[in-house]
């Protein structure tokens, strides 16, 4: 498994979030956006919403995944551009980045894992 080391990449992080995730934040905060509300909208009436799909199929039970760090940065800038959240778009390449560092390493061993059975 490949853990982000403390020592050595802990800047790198606290970099990411002074330089980039902090001033994003800052700017939806003005802009009247909040991502993760801290108390309920005074001026809600109801948080229910009337549910356009009502019975499930089997494409909602599968999450595809991204095959490379280029691919999951595409995919977040699309999403977070379609969703209008323009202000998180060029955190995509900098998620995409950390997702390569915390990323497993396959470990090229012959051991077989004890938790998979095996048939041969």
């Amino acid at each position: 498994m490949n853990l982000i080391k403390p020592k050595n990449n802990a800047r790198y992080l606290r970099r990411i979030y002074l330089k980039e995730v902090v001033p994003v934040s800052d700017l939806s905060k003005q802009g009247g956006r909040t991502f993760f509300p801290l108390r309920p909208d005074p001026h809600s009436l109801t948080y229910y919403r009337e549910r356009e799909q009502t019975e499930m199929i089997p494409g909602d039970f599968e999450v595809s995944g991204c095959e490379s760090s280029e691919e999951l940065e595409k995919v977040l800038a699309e999403l977070w551009a379609s969703q209008g959240y323009d202000e998180l778009v060029p955190l995509a390449r900098t998620t995409a980045r950390l997702a390569d560092m915390l990323r497993e390493k396959d470990a090229e061993n012959e051991e077989v894992s004890p938790f998979i059975y095996v048939m041969f």
